[in-house]
């Protein structure tokens, strides 16, 4: 093993010395400066956060007002669009109302001359039907009531006949017996 000087040695360990004091020196440094940007950190962070939360609550509050301001704007433009649908719609509605008028005219005159055929048919038929129905109630009529008079009559003329028959036989006994008195006192003389 080759050896060093002693003077080449210590050189060497004070150079080390050096070094390590100047390392330990960039140690103490690094920390400070670390300490340094962990603190400076943690401001940011909150300087971030409360910046935040009041850009936050800045555009709430702005959101607020352009709510604010657009809705009344909102509500008349959304007015004067359902007005102009209204108006379509009664523009379409009076259009179809002048179109099936159009149609109805055109149709008219045709669908009266076939409704009216129709409708002749039908009175004529049920006029008819009517008139049968009736004769018949008529007959019916009729027939029972000559049929309630006849048997009433019939009651009444037999009765009547009846009582006449009884009167000629009485007739007859009087007239017979008048004969028999006159033939008597036509004998008895």
């Amino acid at each position: 093993m080759p050896t060093i000087p002693d003077d080449e040695f210590e050189r060497q360990v004070n150079r080390t010395h050096e070094q390590f004091k100047t390392i330990s020196e960039l140690k103490e440094k690094l920390d400070i400066l670390t300490e340094h940007v962990e603190s400076r950190k943690e401001a940011l962070e909150e300087e971030i956060q409360e910046s935040l939360h009041e850009a936050i609550a800045n555009a709430a509050d702005s959101l607020e007002r352009i709510q604010e301001n657009i809705e009344p704007k909102v509500e008349k433009i959304i007015g004067e669009k359902l007005e102009e649908v209204d108006a379509r719609a009664n523009n379409w509605k009076n259009d179809f109302l002048y179109i099936v008028k159009q149609e109805l005219e055109k149709e008219s005159e045709p669908m009266a001359k076939k409704l009216a055929q129709n409708l002749d048919a039908i009175v004529l038929k049920n006029v008819a039907e009517m008139q049968e129905g009736m004769r018949f109630s008529l007959r019916e009529d009729i027939h029972k009531g000559i049929r309630e008079e006849t048997e009433t009559l019939k009651k009444d003329y037999l009765g009547k006949i009846e009582t006449l028959r009884n009167q000629v036989y009485a007739a007859l006994g009087l007239a017979v017996t008048a004969i028999i008195a006159s033939a008597a006192l036509y004998f008895i003389k």
